[in-house]
């Protein structure tokens, strides 16, 4: 596929992304999707809680939509989060438990991010991307 590379957001750009979106609902079963990405420009505190959040949430429809699959061996999911810069707070903050891993004394606890990134540049972009690719076996 040639297509033409987006080099700024237009209302075509939009309805292009939208269109290739479209184009890919309903083309995966629950256990060939292994991961998410959340990437946000700064982990102020609310878009760190917001990284936390959206990776238990994730997780905890993943865990529902499996049992309702009757999904018997699932792969599992990762989930990864990245900044142009991270500190050992964000860090620390991003290693909540997910909610949903103990919600019975027989789930054992994991994590909401499963890891974080600092990306400033395509480099460090590269580096995540095989880091991710490398944690769950692709």
């Amino acid at each position: 596929m040639n297509e033409k590379k987006i080099t700024e957001l237009t209302k075509e750009s939009l309805e292009h992304l939208d269109k290739i979106y479209q184009n890919i609902v309903g083309k995966c079963e629950l256990d060939d999707i292994v991961g998410y990405f959340s990437l946000k420009t700064s982990l102020r505190p609310d878009r760190r809680l917001q990284i936390a959040h959206e990776g238990s949430l994730t997780k905890a429809i993943y865990v529902h939509l499996q049992t309702r699959s009757w999904l018997m061996e699932p792969r599992g999911i990762k989930y990864f989060g990245g900044s142009l810069a991270i500190n050992d707070a964000d860090i620390r903050a991003l290693k909540t438990v997910a909610t949903h891993s103990i919600t019975t004394v027989m789930s054992k606890p994991e994590r909401a991010v499963d890891e974080v990134f600092s990306i400033s540049d395509r480099e460090k972009l590269s580096e995540a991307i095989r880091s991710m690719r490398s944690c769950i076996g692709v």
